[in-house]
């Protein structure tokens, strides 16, 4: 596993500059829209397959574990060549929700999938009456003995 913190800023930059120049299909840079998953499935495998689909994640997680200051040199250069980011939802916030709050049974279960892309997560927040205004949401789990029951609609 590589410790890219260890890296000099310099060495980082190149490092993913060059993978994106060379791996990252020219018909995908920059595209006006976000594109079907099934668009970038190839680009998604290699990013898995190198290991840098979670650069923010700890690496025990399958992360890169990057610090900050290269977290945003990987993010400069994501823009840089036109990198569409896929579909993380699952890596911006579940996946860091599970890290943090989740048991190690939820941990081992879903964060290879979220990385992987075997399941794709989205949020619901649009609702029949207030659409996306959080504040007039309905929608609500009421615990029922050890489990939760879901009342409320979702468009």
């Amino acid at each position: 596993m590589t410790d890219w913190n260890a890296m000099t800023d310099a060495e980082f930059r190149k490092e993913v500059r060059q993978f994106f120049e060379a791996e990252y299909p020219e018909e995908l840079r920059h595209l006006p829209h976000r594109p079907k998953f099934a668009e970038i499935e190839h680009w998604h495998r290699k990013l898995h397959a190198k290991g840098w689909v979670a650069p923010a994640w700890p690496a025990e997680f399958g992360g890169m574990g990057l610090n900050a200051a290269k977290l945003l040199i990987f993010y400069e250069e994501q823009q840089r060549w036109g990198v569409n980011r896929g579909r993380d939802m699952g890596v911006q916030m579940v996946g860091p929700l599970i890290i943090k709050f989740g048991t190690q049974e939820q941990k081992d279960y879903w964060l290879p999938r979220i990385l992987s892309c075997e399941d794709i997560w989205c949020q619901g927040y649009s609702e029949p009456g207030a659409g996306s205004d959080l504040a007039n949401l309905r929608t609500r789990a009421e615990i029922d003995g050890d489990d939760f029951v879901i009342n409320g609609q979702k468009i």
